[in-house]
């Protein structure tokens, strides 16, 4: 009886662990299916340094939000800050919000993008920028 009382109280503790595991919060980043890029791979591709396979992909990145906002083609555009290590200086990616999004974190908070890598011209010169973004970042508690 003994070693029966142990056995159900490690099986419960068991059944405990592995709902925390599957059930625990994630962030709405988390379930969507989107190509991981690095900080260099997009700074390259922001200059037009390199062909990808990412363009008109939908694209996971992290960097630090700035709430700043600008208008191009009609559209709010924030800014992406991403910090390249070998770098001397950050670089800001533009991208558009997803409507749906309401709240916001604060200024420099590091965050999770995902959204749709498109390429543009600029002034005779391709880049890119992203659209219809969703964020996540970790609020504070």
């Amino acid at each position: 009886m003994k070693h029966l009382r142990k056995i159900l109280l490690l099986l419960l503790a068991g059944i405990l662990l592995l709902n925390t595991a599957a059930f625990g919060e994630k962030s709405v980043t988390d379930s969507l299916s989107a190509q991981e890029i690095t900080a260099v791979e997009l700074i390259d591709l922001l200059y037009g340094n390199t062909d990808s396979d990412y363009i008109g992909q939908m694209i996971r990145v992290e960097g630090f939000f700035s709430p700043e906002t600008y208008e191009i083609d009609g559209l709010p555009f924030y800014d992406l800050v991403i910090v390249e290590p070998n770098s001397c200086c950050a670089e800001a990616v533009p991208y558009t919000m997803n409507p749906d999004i309401t709240e916001f974190p604060a200024y420099g908070t590091p965050i999770q993008l995902i959204g749709m890598l498109e390429e543009v011209e600029v002034d005779g010169e391709f880049s890119v920028r992203i659209q219809n973004a969703i964020i996540s970042w970790e609020q504070a508690l």
